[in-house]
């Protein structure tokens, strides 16, 4: 029973309640939130690996050579059918792929690499470090 005999539950004890809710929010966020960014890195790291195919196999069929610049309008149609990134030649945060170099590893874009600084390492991104940049020279 309540303070004044009275069964239920008061405000008090419903403010009580909602600061544990939004205390274990507080504690619970950030560790999913970080978690939500590695898998969009390793599922970015996946898709450059599709990448990689897609340019080759379009560089052979259009008998490029290593070095060529080719654009996605070429290789995108070498991607997986239903896939995102086929349909939009973007990552998972929306950043262009853009025209790739044939025989080079494919560059994730800049944007990206700065979005998920701090929850993949540089190693992570090897070889597609974005524009060929090195970590260090940053």
């Amino acid at each position: 029973m309540g303070a004044l005999g009275r069964g239920g539950t008061g405000l008090v004890d419903l403010l009580f309640l909602g600061g544990v809710m939004a205390l274990a929010a507080v504690l619970v966020y950030p560790p999913y939130q970080r978690h939500l960014l590695r898998a969009s890195a390793e599922k970015i790291h996946r898709q450059m690996e599709l990448v990689e195919t897609a340019v080759s196999e379009a560089a052979d069929r259009r008998e490029m050579e290593a070095g060529d610049r080719i654009e996605f309008s070429q290789y995108g149609p070498f991607l997986g059918e239903q896939s995102y990134l086929r349909k939009t030649g973007k990552d998972v945060f929306g950043n262009a792929l853009g025209a790739q170099t044939v025989g080079e590893a494919p560059r994730v874009p800049p944007a990206t690499v700065d979005k998920l600084r701090g929850i993949v390492g540089k190693d992570f991104w090897e070889p597609y470090l974005a524009g060929g940049r090195k970590e260090d020279e940053r």
